[in-house]
């Protein structure tokens, strides 16, 4: 069992518990994610953001009942991607349960093996 530390620079120091490797855990690449590994990875990297979801602050904020939303499914799955992320000790995680649910929530973003805009990426997902 790793031994964790509280974080000095997100914004719940003492409520979250870092692993050694915190924040230096890779995905792998799935076929032609290049564009939404490298988005999932800067939305990990701003800590208040990271903090947000590690704390578990995000449910609190869920929009269940909008038609056009996920229910709290991308949240969710962003949330599980940041404990491996940030309180694990894996050196790379496959991502295919977010690229699962993101397909399902906008297949346009998966759809044929074209170069994807991690910028369409980073504004569906902060939409």
């Amino acid at each position: 069992e790793s031994e964790a530390s509280p974080s000095p620079h997100l914004d719940e120091p003492g409520d979250i518990r870092l692993a050694r490797r915190a924040g230096r855990v890779g995905l792998e690449n799935l076929g032609n994610t290049c564009f939404m590994n490298a988005g999932l990875q800067c939305l990990s990297h701003i800590e208040p953001f990271a903090a947000f979801f590690l704390s578990g602050r995000y449910k609190g904020e869920i929009n269940a009942t909008n038609r056009m939303g996920s229910k709290g499914q991308l949240a969710e799955t962003f949330a599980e991607l940041q404990k491996v992320l940030w309180q694990s000790e894996r050196p790379a995680q496959n991502p295919s349960e977010i690229k699962r649910r993101l397909a399902t929530i906008a297949p346009h973003l998966f759809q044929g093996y074209q170069q994807q805009d991690v910028q369409e990426f980073l504004a569906f997902c902060l939409d």
